[in-house]
């Protein structure tokens, strides 16, 4: 598994929560500092792609959507995960148009007003 986020400052909370002794037995999630319109990683390498409270917080959202159809394989998923908790929440509806500003299609979406996932592929 690869975890990624541009802000050093980020990574080094998920470092910190992985040395916890309640985490000790995760030892497959690699932390990479890069740009999510940059991933390092050759086209259609992953199952799935998942985005976690994190896609209104990128600057350009469809690029980095772009970016994570590059990497998905074309069988894979590209999931969108938001919570009506956190400061930038948007409508799964909004969510949805950026996918497919993207290029990407629908697959389905589940949850509701207060958590939802939607699920795209090439």
């Amino acid at each position: 598994m690869h975890a990624h986020d541009i802000q050093p400052g980020m990574l080094g909370q998920q470092r910190r929560k992985l040395t916890r002794p309640e985490n000790g037995d995760i030892r497959n999630i690699h932390l990479h500092q890069n740009s999510a319109y940059e991933l390092p990683f050759p086209g259609e390498t992953f199952e799935v792609v998942y985005y976690v409270t994190v896609l209104q917080e990128i600057p350009d959202p469809v690029r980095a959507l772009r970016e994570a159809g590059r990497v998905v394989k074309s069988t894979g998923v590209i999931a969108i995960s938001e919570w009506l908790r956190y400061p930038d929440y948007v409508l799964a509806s909004t969510t949805l148009q950026l996918g497919q500003k993207a290029g990407l299609k629908h697959d389905r979406t589940c949850g509701n007003l207060w958590q939802y996932t939607v699920r795209l592929h090439k």
